[in-house]
């Protein structure tokens, strides 16, 4: 598998573990902080990400094209800790191993596993009205590359789903 297509398969699996940061797999208690400090509710939504990435052979850093993608979160994704889920998962399986938070802002970290890869998430959340900034910095390691990242993710409520 040739350089580009190994950060090409990194910077997708980021994009859906970083977008399904502080939802999957959280325990009860934690989903119920996490719920409350976020405040989401149901609507559209658009999720935009920048990504930076170090440690990648022949490349070094390289900062990714933003990305972006509109999702209309339901009542049922908000009971279900779905609301940031892309619905893109291909086999990647998150799960929280710790947040806290409260008043609007909060910590979280997770561990992620997909094909071939294992990837760690650190973040921090801030709810601004409609809102939330998230920054997170990852450690990546897959066949061939390991690799360091520090993301920003903006999720806006845009209104009701149509």
């Amino acid at each position: 598998m040739s350089v580009r297509h190994q950060v090409q398969k990194a910077f997708g699996l980021l994009a859906i573990a970083f977008s399904s940061a502080a939802t999957a797999q959280i325990s009860n208690a934690d989903y119920q902080a996490w719920a409350k400090a976020t405040g989401f509710k149901p609507g559209m939504y658009e999720y935009k990400m920048t990504m930076e990435m170090s440690g990648i052979p022949g490349v070094g850093t390289m900062k990714m094209p933003p990305s972006s993608f509109k999702k209309c979160v339901t009542q049922k994704d908000v009971d279900e800790g779905r609301q940031m889920m892309n619905d893109s998962q291909n086999g990647f399986k998150c799960t929280m191993t710790s947040f806290s938070g409260q008043g609007g802002s909060g910590q979280y970290a997770q561990s992620c596993t997909g094909p071939d890869m294992k990837m760690t998430v650190v973040g921090s959340f801030v709810q601004k009205g409609d809102t939330q900034i998230h920054n997170s910095k990852t450690t990546m390691q897959s066949k061939g590359m390991n690799t360091n990242g520090n993301n920003l993710m903006e999720i806006k409520r845009l209104g009701d789903c149509k």
